[in-house]
Protein backbone atom coordinates (compact mmCIF):
# COMPACT_ATOMS: atom_id res chain seq x y z
CA UNK A 1 0.00 0.00 0.00
CA UNK A 2 1.27 3.60 -0.96
CA UNK A 3 -1.60 5.97 -0.63
CA UNK A 4 -5.27 5.79 1.23
CA UNK A 5 -7.69 8.47 0.91
CA UNK A 6 -10.84 8.82 3.10
CA UNK A 7 -13.74 10.35 1.19
CA UNK A 8 -17.69 9.81 1.85
CA UNK A 9 -17.48 6.41 3.78
CA UNK A 10 -15.09 5.26 0.49
CA UNK A 11 -11.46 4.36 1.23
CA UNK A 12 -9.23 5.05 -1.85
CA UNK A 13 -6.20 2.84 -1.81
CA UNK A 14 -3.27 2.99 -4.00
CA UNK A 15 -0.59 0.75 -4.21
CA UNK A 16 2.13 -0.59 -6.69
CA UNK A 17 0.45 -3.47 -8.55
CA UNK A 18 0.15 -2.18 -12.30
CA UNK A 19 -3.81 -2.51 -13.78
CA UNK A 20 -5.02 -3.51 -10.26
CA UNK A 21 -3.31 -0.32 -8.42
CA UNK A 22 -6.25 1.60 -7.57
CA UNK A 23 -9.06 -0.05 -5.33
CA UNK A 24 -11.96 1.23 -3.70
CA UNK A 25 -13.91 0.08 -0.45
CA UNK A 26 -17.16 0.83 0.88
CA UNK A 27 -17.27 1.11 4.60
CA UNK A 28 -20.87 0.45 4.47
CA UNK A 29 -20.85 -2.84 2.65
CA UNK A 30 -17.40 -3.97 2.63
CA UNK A 31 -17.28 -4.38 -0.92
CA UNK A 32 -13.97 -3.37 -2.89
CA UNK A 33 -13.98 -1.95 -6.35
CA UNK A 34 -10.61 -3.21 -8.54
CA UNK A 35 -10.24 0.38 -10.79
CA UNK A 36 -8.80 -0.63 -13.80
CA UNK A 37 -6.32 2.07 -14.24
CA UNK A 38 -5.11 0.87 -17.90
CA UNK A 39 -8.77 1.58 -19.13
CA UNK A 40 -7.73 5.38 -18.88
CA UNK A 41 -4.07 5.00 -20.12
CA UNK A 42 -1.60 2.04 -21.55
CA UNK A 43 1.84 1.09 -20.24
CA UNK A 44 1.04 0.48 -16.77
CA UNK A 45 2.45 -2.93 -16.03
CA UNK A 46 5.06 -1.71 -13.54
CA UNK A 47 3.02 1.44 -12.63
CA UNK A 48 1.96 2.48 -8.92
CA UNK A 49 -0.50 4.77 -7.29
CA UNK A 50 1.71 7.05 -5.26
CA UNK A 51 -0.35 9.62 -3.75
CA UNK A 52 -4.54 10.38 -3.89
CA UNK A 53 -5.45 13.59 -2.93
CA UNK A 54 -9.19 15.48 -3.51
CA UNK A 55 -9.49 19.57 -3.67
CA UNK A 56 -12.14 21.56 -2.08
CA UNK A 57 -14.25 20.84 -5.11
CA UNK A 58 -15.01 17.12 -4.36
CA UNK A 59 -12.33 16.26 -7.28
CA UNK A 60 -9.89 13.37 -6.49
CA UNK A 61 -6.66 13.20 -8.19
CA UNK A 62 -4.40 9.97 -8.70
CA UNK A 63 -0.59 10.30 -9.21
CA UNK A 64 0.51 7.77 -10.66
CA UNK A 65 4.17 6.57 -10.97
CA UNK A 66 4.38 6.01 -15.19
CA UNK A 67 1.46 7.59 -16.72
CA UNK A 68 0.42 11.10 -15.08
CA UNK A 69 -2.38 12.23 -12.93
CA UNK A 70 -5.58 10.97 -13.31
CA UNK A 71 -8.62 12.57 -11.53
CA UNK A 72 -12.35 11.88 -10.84
CA UNK A 73 -15.23 14.23 -10.98
CA UNK A 74 -17.88 12.00 -8.23
CA UNK A 75 -20.62 14.02 -9.69
CA UNK A 76 -19.90 12.71 -13.40
CA UNK A 77 -18.66 9.27 -12.01
CA UNK A 78 -15.82 9.46 -14.98
CA UNK A 79 -11.85 9.54 -15.27
CA UNK A 80 -10.24 11.67 -16.95
CA UNK A 81 -6.23 12.11 -17.91
CA UNK A 82 -4.87 15.39 -16.67
CA UNK A 83 -2.00 16.61 -19.42
CA UNK A 84 1.11 18.11 -17.93
CA UNK A 85 1.99 20.77 -21.04
CA UNK A 86 5.14 22.16 -20.20
CA UNK A 87 8.61 21.46 -21.86
CA UNK A 88 10.57 19.47 -19.93
CA UNK A 89 11.39 15.11 -20.98
CA UNK A 90 7.84 13.43 -21.11
CA UNK A 91 9.01 10.30 -20.02
CA UNK A 92 10.33 11.79 -16.54
CA UNK A 93 7.71 14.74 -15.80
CA UNK A 94 4.61 11.83 -16.28
CA UNK A 95 6.30 10.14 -12.91
CA UNK A 96 4.30 11.23 -10.48
CA UNK A 97 5.59 11.08 -6.69
CA UNK A 98 3.35 12.68 -5.05
CA UNK A 99 0.32 15.35 -4.92
CA UNK A 100 0.31 18.33 -2.58
CA UNK A 101 -2.20 21.16 -1.85
CA UNK A 102 -0.99 24.37 -1.36
CA UNK A 103 -3.89 26.66 -1.39
CA UNK A 104 -7.61 25.79 -2.22
CA UNK A 105 -6.67 26.94 -5.87
CA UNK A 106 -2.77 25.01 -5.90
CA UNK A 107 -1.13 21.73 -5.76
CA UNK A 108 2.22 20.78 -6.26
CA UNK A 109 3.27 17.52 -8.30
CA UNK A 110 6.17 16.10 -7.56
CA UNK A 111 7.64 14.62 -10.94
CA UNK A 112 10.95 12.58 -11.48
CA UNK A 113 11.68 15.77 -13.97
CA UNK A 114 11.12 18.52 -10.92
CA UNK A 115 7.74 20.23 -9.76
CA UNK A 116 4.96 21.24 -11.36
CA UNK A 117 2.55 23.65 -10.15
CA UNK A 118 -1.00 23.50 -10.84
CA UNK A 119 -3.85 26.64 -10.52
CA UNK A 120 -6.86 25.01 -10.80
CA UNK A 121 -8.62 28.36 -11.62
CA UNK A 122 -6.95 29.23 -14.83
CA UNK A 123 -5.70 25.88 -15.76
CA UNK A 124 -1.84 27.02 -15.68
CA UNK A 125 1.02 25.32 -14.86
CA UNK A 126 4.64 26.32 -13.75
CA UNK A 127 7.49 24.01 -13.89
CA UNK A 128 9.78 23.96 -10.87
CA UNK A 129 13.59 22.30 -11.08
CA UNK A 130 16.89 22.63 -9.53
CA UNK A 131 18.97 22.77 -12.50
CA UNK A 132 21.09 19.70 -12.41
CA UNK A 133 19.14 18.21 -9.69
CA UNK A 134 15.88 17.74 -10.77
CA UNK A 135 14.87 14.71 -8.58
CA UNK A 136 16.20 16.64 -5.24
CA UNK A 137 12.29 17.72 -4.59
CA UNK A 138 10.86 14.02 -4.88
CA UNK A 139 9.88 14.07 -0.67
CA UNK A 140 6.58 15.41 -0.64
CA UNK A 141 6.54 17.20 2.97
CA UNK A 142 6.56 20.45 1.65
CA UNK A 143 4.48 23.45 3.95
CA UNK A 144 3.19 26.48 3.17
CA UNK A 145 5.39 29.66 5.21
CA UNK A 146 3.37 32.90 4.00
CA UNK A 147 3.94 33.25 0.46
CA UNK A 148 6.51 30.54 0.49
CA UNK A 149 6.48 26.88 -0.23
CA UNK A 150 8.94 25.19 1.69
CA UNK A 151 10.47 21.83 0.61
CA UNK A 152 12.63 18.91 2.02
CA UNK A 153 15.58 18.29 -0.14
CA UNK A 154 17.59 15.12 -0.17
CA UNK A 155 20.55 16.81 -1.13
CA UNK A 156 20.01 20.59 -0.60
CA UNK A 157 18.60 21.34 2.58
CA UNK A 158 15.46 23.13 2.64
CA UNK A 159 14.63 24.62 -0.90
CA UNK A 160 12.15 27.46 -0.49
CA UNK A 161 10.08 28.59 -4.12
CA UNK A 162 8.23 32.33 -3.56
CA UNK A 163 5.10 31.95 -4.96
CA UNK A 164 4.97 36.05 -6.07
CA UNK A 165 8.42 36.16 -7.20
CA UNK A 166 8.22 32.33 -8.75
CA UNK A 167 12.29 32.26 -7.16
CA UNK A 168 13.85 29.65 -5.68
CA UNK A 169 16.15 30.36 -2.48
CA UNK A 170 17.88 27.72 0.07
CA UNK A 171 18.53 26.87 3.48
CA UNK A 172 21.22 24.64 3.88
CA UNK A 173 24.25 23.11 5.55
CA UNK A 174 27.10 25.53 5.66
CA UNK A 175 30.24 24.74 7.62
CA UNK A 176 31.10 28.10 7.78
CA UNK A 177 27.87 29.57 9.43
CA UNK A 178 26.67 28.30 12.96
CA UNK A 179 23.39 29.15 12.55
CA UNK A 180 22.99 26.69 9.55
CA UNK A 181 21.12 23.96 9.20
CA UNK A 182 22.79 20.82 10.77
CA UNK A 183 22.10 18.34 7.34
CA UNK A 184 21.34 18.66 4.16
CA UNK A 185 19.34 15.80 3.70
CA UNK A 186 16.02 16.82 5.06
CA UNK A 187 13.48 14.35 6.08
CA UNK A 188 10.44 15.89 7.96
CA UNK A 189 9.09 19.58 7.97
CA UNK A 190 6.23 20.81 10.10
CA UNK A 191 5.23 23.97 11.08
CA UNK A 192 4.36 24.87 14.23
CA UNK A 193 1.10 27.20 15.70
CA UNK A 194 3.80 30.26 16.36
CA UNK A 195 4.78 29.78 13.06
CA UNK A 196 8.31 27.88 13.81
CA UNK A 197 9.27 25.97 11.21
CA UNK A 198 11.36 22.32 12.52
CA UNK A 199 13.08 20.23 10.65
CA UNK A 200 13.99 16.44 11.38
CA UNK A 201 17.06 15.46 8.83
CA UNK A 202 18.80 12.04 8.21
CA UNK A 203 21.72 12.47 10.20
CA UNK A 204 22.07 16.19 11.80
CA UNK A 205 19.30 16.06 14.70
CA UNK A 206 16.30 18.65 15.17
CA UNK A 207 16.58 22.36 13.62
CA UNK A 208 14.30 25.10 14.99
CA UNK A 209 14.10 27.70 12.17
CA UNK A 210 12.52 31.17 12.35
CA UNK A 211 11.03 32.22 8.82
CA UNK A 212 11.08 35.96 9.84
CA UNK A 213 15.28 35.60 9.79
CA UNK A 214 16.05 32.35 8.70
CA UNK A 215 18.11 31.96 11.98
CA UNK A 216 18.66 28.41 12.93
CA UNK A 217 18.79 26.72 16.34
CA UNK A 218 20.30 22.75 16.84
CA UNK A 219 19.43 20.54 18.70
CA UNK A 220 21.54 17.38 18.58
CA UNK A 221 22.57 14.15 20.40
CA UNK A 222 24.96 14.49 22.75
CA UNK A 223 26.27 11.24 24.42
CA UNK A 224 25.99 11.47 28.30
CA UNK A 225 23.46 14.05 28.34
CA UNK A 226 20.00 12.02 29.29
CA UNK A 227 17.98 15.10 28.20
CA UNK A 228 19.09 15.70 24.55
CA UNK A 229 17.62 14.43 21.33
CA UNK A 230 17.46 10.42 21.36
CA UNK A 231 19.45 10.05 18.25
CA UNK A 232 20.47 12.56 15.00
CA UNK A 233 18.11 10.58 13.02
CA UNK A 234 15.01 12.32 12.79
CA UNK A 235 11.70 10.38 10.88
CA UNK A 236 8.92 11.91 12.51
CA UNK A 237 7.48 15.40 14.06
CA UNK A 238 4.28 16.76 15.46
CA UNK A 239 3.52 19.40 17.63
CA UNK A 240 2.29 17.93 21.14
CA UNK A 241 1.05 21.48 22.14
CA UNK A 242 1.70 24.83 22.16
CA UNK A 243 4.97 24.41 24.37
CA UNK A 244 6.00 20.54 23.07
CA UNK A 245 7.68 18.63 20.09
CA UNK A 246 7.21 14.77 19.49
CA UNK A 247 10.73 13.73 17.92
CA UNK A 248 10.68 10.49 16.21
CA UNK A 249 14.09 8.99 15.80
CA UNK A 250 15.69 5.87 14.95
CA UNK A 251 17.22 5.88 18.18
CA UNK A 252 13.70 6.22 20.60
CA UNK A 253 10.95 9.18 20.95
CA UNK A 254 11.80 12.61 22.40
CA UNK A 255 9.29 15.21 23.86
CA UNK A 256 11.02 18.56 23.51
CA UNK A 257 9.94 21.44 25.85
CA UNK A 258 10.33 24.31 24.14
CA UNK A 259 10.33 26.39 27.20
CA UNK A 260 13.76 24.82 28.85
CA UNK A 261 15.42 23.45 25.71
CA UNK A 262 15.36 19.78 26.90
CA UNK A 263 14.11 16.42 26.12
CA UNK A 264 12.10 14.17 28.10
CA UNK A 265 13.02 10.68 26.25
CA UNK A 266 11.26 6.86 26.06
CA UNK A 267 13.31 4.14 24.53
CA UNK A 268 12.23 0.56 23.81
CA UNK A 269 13.12 -1.63 26.93
CA UNK A 270 12.50 -5.57 25.96
CA UNK A 271 11.99 -6.23 29.93
CA UNK A 272 9.19 -3.55 30.49
CA UNK A 273 6.12 -4.17 28.25
CA UNK A 274 4.69 -0.58 29.09
CA UNK A 275 7.77 1.28 26.61
CA UNK A 276 7.78 2.16 23.02
CA UNK A 277 7.50 -1.16 21.39
CA UNK A 278 10.42 -0.67 19.11
CA UNK A 279 13.72 1.99 18.43
CA UNK A 280 12.57 3.06 15.32
CA UNK A 281 9.92 5.68 15.37
CA UNK A 282 8.68 6.26 11.82
CA UNK A 283 5.37 8.44 12.55
CA UNK A 284 3.46 10.07 14.95
CA UNK A 285 0.39 10.77 15.25
CA UNK A 286 -2.46 13.14 16.84
CA UNK A 287 -5.91 11.77 17.12
CA UNK A 288 -8.81 13.80 17.28
CA UNK A 289 -9.70 13.10 20.70
CA UNK A 290 -6.40 14.07 21.76
CA UNK A 291 -4.51 10.59 21.82
CA UNK A 292 -1.17 10.10 20.66
CA UNK A 293 -0.04 7.32 18.42
CA UNK A 294 3.36 6.29 17.75
CA UNK A 295 4.68 3.70 15.03
CA UNK A 296 7.56 2.11 14.42
CA UNK A 297 9.78 -0.09 12.18
CA UNK A 298 9.58 -3.93 13.32
CA UNK A 299 7.88 -2.72 16.88
CA UNK A 300 3.83 -2.27 15.76
CA UNK A 301 2.25 0.48 16.99
CA UNK A 302 1.82 2.32 20.58
CA UNK A 303 -0.80 4.56 21.95
CA UNK A 304 1.18 6.74 24.82
CA UNK A 305 -0.35 7.49 27.99
CA UNK A 306 0.22 10.81 29.09
CA UNK A 307 -0.65 10.46 33.07
CA UNK A 308 1.58 7.56 33.51
CA UNK A 309 3.95 8.14 30.78
CA UNK A 310 3.85 4.62 29.26
CA UNK A 311 2.58 2.74 26.12
CA UNK A 312 0.23 0.29 25.28
CA UNK A 313 1.32 -1.81 21.99
CA UNK A 314 -0.08 -2.99 19.15
CA UNK A 315 1.53 -5.98 17.79
CA UNK A 316 1.76 -8.10 14.94
CA UNK A 317 2.16 -11.22 18.11
CA UNK A 318 -1.26 -10.18 19.91
CA UNK A 319 -3.21 -10.04 16.37
CA UNK A 320 -3.30 -6.27 16.70
CA UNK A 321 -2.32 -5.33 13.25
CA UNK A 322 -0.41 -7.69 10.11
CA UNK A 323 2.76 -6.78 10.18
CA UNK A 324 4.93 -4.79 12.55
CA UNK A 325 6.57 -2.60 9.83
CA UNK A 326 4.39 0.00 9.99
CA UNK A 327 4.97 3.20 7.68
CA UNK A 328 2.31 5.63 8.03
CA UNK A 329 -0.88 6.38 10.11
CA UNK A 330 -3.87 7.87 9.29
CA UNK A 331 -7.32 8.34 11.14
CA UNK A 332 -10.88 8.63 9.00
CA UNK A 333 -13.63 11.16 9.58
CA UNK A 334 -15.33 8.42 12.12
CA UNK A 335 -11.82 8.19 14.24
CA UNK A 336 -10.86 4.94 13.21
CA UNK A 337 -7.12 4.54 12.84
CA UNK A 338 -5.94 2.86 9.31
CA UNK A 339 -2.02 1.84 10.18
Amino acid sequence: MRSILFNNNKVWIGSGRGADALNRLDTETGIVEKINISSLKQRVFNSAVNDIFIDNTGIIWIAISLNGIKYFDPALKNYKQYSIDISASENLVNRIYGINPISNNQLWASTFDGLVLFDLNNGTQKHVSEKGNVRSLLNGNSILVNNEVWFPSRTSGIVIYNLISEKLTYLNQNSNKGNSLSSNYINKLIKDKEGIVWSGSRDGGLDRIDPKTNIVKRYNNIPGNSESLPDNSVYALSEANENEIWVGTNGGLGLFNKKNESFENFYHNPNDKSSLSGQQVSCILKSKNGSFWISSYGGGLNKFDPDTKTFQRFTSQRNNIPNNTVYSLIEDDQGFLWV
